[in-house]
């Protein structure tokens, strides 16, 4: 945000808490997504494999993603566990 004189202004952005149903379809939504991600990633691996280069970076990050969809997953359970939230006002 600029001030009248041009100069930047820094503002902290506001944090508003959202209730266990609104993170819930979040973390639903970071699974999905992360399992389209890994879908692609294995295509890619077989593509070069195909091809016969070398996969093993490719390997690598899907190892990444895969740990990643994990603590999603660990994540989306414990909300479905918990107890609703009211918003805090």
């Amino acid at each position: 945000m600029n001030s009248p004189n041009g100069s930047y202004v820094s503002r902290k952005p506001r944090l508003v808490a959202k209730s266990n149903l609104e993170e819930l379809a979040l973390a639903t939504q970071h699974v999905e997504r992360a399992k389209q991600i890994i879908a692609r990633q294995r295509q890619a691996i077989a593509r070069l494999q195909a091809m016969g280069c070398n996969s093993l970076d490719a390997e690598q990050t899907l190892e990444v993603f895969l740990r990643t969809l994990e603590i999603f997953e660990d994540h989306k359970k414990h909300l479905q566990h918990s107890g609703p939230r009211q918003i805090a006002t």
